[in-house]
């Protein structure tokens, strides 16, 4: 009988996808108008993603792979993880 392993690593701290994408930016030095621009989205739905108070939808994280050359993937998980992560707290905060 085989006994799988299963990962049960929960951080105690994940930064929402946004701190990610503006790290990125600025290394490249894209302003956020200049994004949003490329996105056809408002700088405030920029800003928005930025801070995590909204998710980076498959949508948008296909447009960033396209434009930024970081696949679509690595968004989703991020964002994944960081809404997952968002939901554990809040279940830890009801149950204490």
């Amino acid at each position: 009988m085989t006994q799988s392993i299963i990962n049960q690593y929960q951080p105690n701290m994940v930064s929402p996808p946004g701190e990610t994408l503006l790290e990125t930016l600025q290394e490249r030095a894209i302003a956020v108008e200049e994004l949003a621009a490329k996105m056809g989205i408002s700088e405030i739905a920029i800003a928005s993603l930025i801070s995590g108070n909204a998710p980076i939808t498959p949508e948008i994280a296909r447009q960033l792979g396209q434009i930024l050359g970081i696949p679509a993937d690595f968004w989703n998980n991020r964002e994944r993880h960081y809404r997952d992560y968002l939901a554990r707290s809040q279940s830890q905060a009801i149950a204490d």
